[in-house]
């Protein structure tokens, strides 16, 4: 099946979903078809009436009128309503299912994929589509079913005139056709510089503080500038395209009017023709002249819908986490971890972690060391399944993590990573994100273990403060509090704490040193760190090396061994300061 009627099957099936309010708008739009050409029918009458000097029946003939008025207009607004209506529904059915989507992709997608395309699909493609659906097909339904109605009329009354009119509309057709692909071909360019160009004012309003720290304003200026550039270059000549169709459509439509009328004039002087039925085809054409130029827009609007819901597409079908699997539940019952030969690389040209097998005891503290890029985050990335590895085995309570479903894996590992993500919000909404079902005191208890109940007491609304985007309105140290109590309201199997305590001054990190010490034997917990307080919380201490676990022990043992990795990083980065 062609990529293009995939987009079209897809596109109709959003709109199957809500059929009972689809068939109800079409049922609308017929009737409405048939008031839009009633007035030719009727403008006929009115002229054999006159020149018959039947003017006793032309009152009637007015209270016909009227009603033709208004069901005319009656019908506008229904088809207006319902189509509008549906288009929302449509557009909300799809972002919610990309929304969905995206949510279930792997970690591997967006290491991949710019956020500013992302955002600019759920937004800028879906605005496209939704405006599609809501503006224009209501007219792509009616539009043709008027111009078909109004052949068939056209057909009864003059085949040659008729004929003369459908020629006009094949050409019109044909150059439609040429400019709509065209149209369709730069449009999803056009939305993919847009989606680089929100790339850019994400990437500015994600990192404006380093950007005023480092006075690279100007810089990020340029950049979002050149972006806007060539958005502006693509655009322009997609308004080019979009403009001309119009033009061109009523100049042939024109000409065959010119033609048309002149025709009749010749044969009503011949008397092959009434004045009446040529005064009914100029209704007839003045009433078609509107589909017909509508339509030739129409065709470009699709054109546009469509490459937007190409790009849509684009991410419903990549493949989700667990997307064709049913896996069985599994129970978990302790903490332990296994990994046997694992090997894993982000890209295949670089490999992260080589043959790697250890075990960690339930219950144990485990700290992870080594150089930068030595493995450690992503050896625990690997047991949380953000990503797989190329070989090897994981496993958790001796079952392969392969093998357990992902919410049900999850659900047993804390995760506090070193740069600590809050969302905007109360405290309490923050902590309650570890466990929805957790009540008011379970809030203040895992407050309490992460040392963060005294310092939110003391904000003015307490546990209800808004705290602003990225918690923003919080040191350091009270955001990797609420960060630690988000993690152990959930009381997880494992813990894992990524260089949690890093970027902290020595008061913060005290506090979080003490939540720490009360914590760490309640569970299995993985330390990756560098800090001296934070190493020997540890039972065993991990040295990693180009993806391997080098060397193994207790602070005290590897401290003794002469030239060991250990120590050289242990004094090399002064940690007995």
């Amino acid at each position: 099946m062609s990529e293009k009627n995939n987009t079209h099957k897809r596109l109709i099936r959003y709109l199957v979903q809500h059929k009972a309010l689809f068939f109800t708008s079409f049922a609308i739009i017929i009737i409405n078809s048939i008031a839009t050409l009633a007035p030719a029918e009727w403008g006929q009458e009115v002229v054999t009436l006159i020149e018959k000097k039947q003017l006793s029946s032309i009152a009637f003939y007015s209270l016909i009128a009227i009603l033709i008025i208004f069901t005319k207009v009656f019908t506008d607004f229904l088809r207006k309503y319902t189509m509008n209506w549906l288009g929302q529904l449509v557009s909300a059915d799809m972002q919610r299912d990309i929304h969905g989507k995206i949510l279930s992709l792997p970690m591997s997608f967006f290491r991949n994929n710019e956020m500013g395309q992302l955002i600019s699909k759920t937004t800028n493609d879906i605005t496209i589509i939704r405006l599609f659906f809501s503006q224009n097909l209501p007219s792509l339904l009616k539009d043709p079913l008027v111009i078909l109605f109004g052949l068939v009329m056209l057909i009864n009354k003059n085949f040659l005139f008729t004929m003369e009119l459908l020629v006009v509309g094949i050409i019109i057709a044909i150059v439609m056709q040429l400019i709509g692909n065209r149209i369709k071909t730069i449009s999803k360019k056009v939305q993919n510089k847009v989606g680089k160009t929100v790339s850019r004012l994400h990437e500015s309003l994600f990192s404006i503080d380093i950007i005023k720290l480092f006075s690279r304003e100007k810089y990020h200026t340029e950049r979002y500038d050149r972006s806007v550039r060539h958005y502006l270059k693509l655009s322009k000549k997609e308004i080019m395209l979009d403009a001309a169709g119009t033009p061109i459509n009523e100049f042939l439509s024109f000409i065959a009017a010119f033609i048309i009328v002149g025709t009749g004039i010749i044969m009503i002087d011949a008397g092959k023709m009434q004045p009446g039925e040529l005064v009914s085809f100029v209704l007839y054409l003045a009433i078609l002249s509107q589909p017909l130029n509508a339509v030739t827009n129409l065709v470009l609007q699709y054109k546009k819908a469509t490459a937007s819901a190409q790009r849509v597409f684009e991410i419903l079908d990549e493949k989700g986490e667990d997307q064709d699997r049913d896996l069985p539940p599994v129970t978990i019952s302790s903490g332990s971890i296994t990994f046997k030969h694992v090997t894993f690389s982000y890209l295949t040209s670089k490999t992260i972690l080589r043959n790697l097998s250890f075990h960690i005891n339930d219950g144990e503290t485990i700290a992870l060391v080594g150089p930068s890029g030595s493995g450690k985050t992503s050896l625990v990335n690997l047991l949380s399944r953000l990503f797989a590895p190329d070989s090897g085995t994981i496993c958790l309570d001796g079952k392969d993590i392969a093998s357990i479903p992902l919410e049900t894996l999850r659900s047993h590992i804390g995760y506090v990573t070193q740069e600590t993500i809050l969302f905007p919000g109360s405290i309490r909404e923050n902590i309650r994100y570890g466990n929805i079902d957790c009540s008011e005191s379970d809030i203040v208890t895992a407050s309490k273990a992460a040392h963060a109940h005294g310092f939110i007491m003391k904000l003015q609304k307490k546990y209800s403060t808004k705290i602003g985007e990225r918690g923003a309105k919080l040191s350091g140290g009270q955001k990797q509090r609420i960060a630690l109590a988000r993690v152990l309201i959930k009381k997880p199997s494992i813990l894992v704490l990524d260089e949690a305590t890093s970027s902290l001054d020595t008061v913060s990190e005290q506090h979080v040193q003490d939540a720490l010490k009360k914590i760490l034997h309640r569970q299995t917990t993985i330390l990756i760190a560098h800090r001296l307080s934070t190493v020997l919380l540890a039972d065993r201490i991990f040295v990693l090396d180009s993806g391997r676990i080098v060397e193994s022990g207790t602070h005290a043992e590897l401290l003794k061994k002469k030239n060991s990795l250990y120590s050289q990083l242990w004094y090399n980065n002064n940690l007995l300061n």
